[in-house]
């Protein structure tokens, strides 16, 4: 029987050759388009909306907190589910106390449950997503800084004796782990704790994705020049020319309002929200009461983005389909 592997004898392990292939390639894009600067700028980017996501959700959980640990506990109106909701579209919901236990008789504890009606905007289905760069998913489609940002990871992983792309390089460890929020994939002690997360989540079977990635940053490099001019350079946190003011994940909006936001085509969006509607019955509330005139449902930005994401990608917009001609 094989003798287990300390932690120590693990590190020492090769990558997987497919991987270290894949660093390799993305090395070469750094040394042909002179690209450092620009890498690292776009991993910088993804890092802000990474610790932006984290701050939506601690906000959110907070007014959610707020809500059941002062109004509904002070409220006879809230906890009662019998009369039905206070109003329109709210949910009847159990919220389980952080740190806060009740001791039972024979000395077990148990959580401590808060039931009452809640709001469509801090109803757990509402919760903001944090997206975690890993693993892939198919219904998930990437932003160029977040493929930036992988591909950077698997490059000071794979690509041992070469210049790492991590940001923070020439910084103290002690000055990287006040940033709780720091990303495990760009930290200084990666190759202590990162590498068992990197391997098991980008699998071999997702290379060709992945080669994908590595071309759409090729690209991008191709049409900016590579290096990232200082202080002329593109902050990848702010908006394109083409996009459009942030929209709460919590907010929530029919398929023509979400069309109109966004300048996509709304009937094919219509066509993906009714797709997505069959598969998470958490993307959307029923608008039960409406009129003739209102929308049967309503989508959770925060849920369907990755769609409009994905639909902006690949130019399904309204400005790009030409105009219906009216028969008369």
């Amino acid at each position: 029987m094989a003798t287990p592997k300390t932690p120590l004898e693990d590190l020492n392990d090769l990558p997987p050759g497919w991987l270290i292939a894949l660093g390799s390639a993305v090395h070469e894009l750094i040394q042909r388009f002179d690209a450092m600067p620009r890498f690292r700028e776009m991993v910088k980017g993804w890092v802000a909306q990474h610790e932006e996501e984290e701050k939506t959700l601690a906000d959110w959980q907070e007014r959610r907190r707020r809500h059941f640990i002062h109004a509904v506990i002070r409220s006879p109106r809230l906890r009662n589910r019998a009369e039905g909701p206070p109003k329109r579209y709210w949910v009847f919901e159990s919220y389980s106390v952080p740190n806060l236990r009740a001791t039972e008789p024979d000395g077990s504890t148990r959580p401590v449950h808060i039931n009452g009606w809640v709001s469509p905007d801090l109803c757990y289905r509402s919760e903001p997503p944090v997206r975690p760069l890993l693993p892939l998913k198919a219904d998930r489609a990437l932003s160029l800084v977040e493929k930036y940002a992988l591909l950077a990871a698997i490059h000071d992983y794979a690509c041992a004796g070469q210049e790492k792309i991590n940001p923070w390089h020439n910084e103290s460890p002690s000055a990287i782990s006040k940033t709780p929020s720091l990303p495990w994939c760009l930290s200084l002690d990666f190759y202590r704790r990162g590498r068992r997360k990197l391997l098991p989540a980008v699998a071999t079977k997702q290379e060709p994705v992945l080669r994908g990635f590595l071309a759409d940053v090729e690209k991008d490099l191709m049409e900016s020049g590579g290096k990232a001019a200082p202080g002329a350079t593109e902050d990848p946190r702010k908006p394109s020319k083409e996009a459009v003011p942030d929209v709460p994940p919590a907010a929530t909006m029919s398929v023509t309002d979400l069309a109109d936001r966004f300048g996509l085509d709304a009937e094919a969006l219509r066509k993906r929200l009714e797709r997505q509607r069959h598969r998470d019955k958490t993307c959307f509330i029923e608008n039960a009461q409406r009129t003739s005139k209102e929308p049967q449902f309503l989508y959770y930005v925060g849920k369907v983005k990755p769609i409009i994401d994905a639909m902006r990608a690949s130019g399904k917009t309204s400005g790009k389909r030409p105009a219906r001609k009216k028969i008369r």
